[in-house]
């Protein structure tokens, strides 16, 4: 791509690469030039930084739409083909709904991040507390309890 290189054509293509969250180096060696050259391109160019963010707010768009089905959980249509003996079709059997439970570590990651003053990804470890395993547990139960009132508006009294 590099002889009598079309920067609109290398827009596009750094725009699907980088929605497919790969990295400048990645890029670089699609469009056939370096690395240094992509960042260049990035500073002196406009239209091709856009088309790079354009692509990666894409991908990161996709991502945490992806992260927030998890966390909330979501059904799915579940079929079972088999083989028709008389056409040697695959046909549809049997259509099951299959409800997917929300993911627990999705849900504390995005707390976490979204509103990282009631929420804390936090390691207690036991052994450097002179409290006994049952008194951490108690702490932990009544931090979270803390997180969870305050992200649902409690106040406490």
């Amino acid at each position: 791509m590099t002889k009598n290189l079309d920067m609109a054509r290398a827009c596009e293509v750094a725009e699907k690469i980088a929605s497919e969250g790969c990295s400048v180096a990645q890029i670089a060696s699609a469009i056939g030039v370096s690395p240094e050259t992509i960042y260049n391109w990035m500073k002196k160019k406009p239209q091709f930084n856009t088309a790079v963010t354009r692509g990666r707010n894409s991908m990161i768009h996709e991502c945490t739409n992806r992260l927030l089905r998890k966390a909330k959980g979501y059904t799915i249509l579940e079929k079972t083909y088999s083989k028709n003996g008389a056409t040697g079709e695959m046909e549809v059997v049997k259509e099951v709904e299959k409800y997917i439970a929300p993911d627990t570590g999705a849900l504390v990651f995005i707390l976490c991040n979204k509103d990282p003053e009631h929420w804390k990804n936090v390691q207690h470890a036991a052994e450097q507390s002179t409290k006994s395993p049952q008194e951490i547990a108690e702490a932990i139960n009544a931090d979270t309890k803390k997180a969870v009132d305050a992200t649902l508006g409690k106040e406490e009294k």
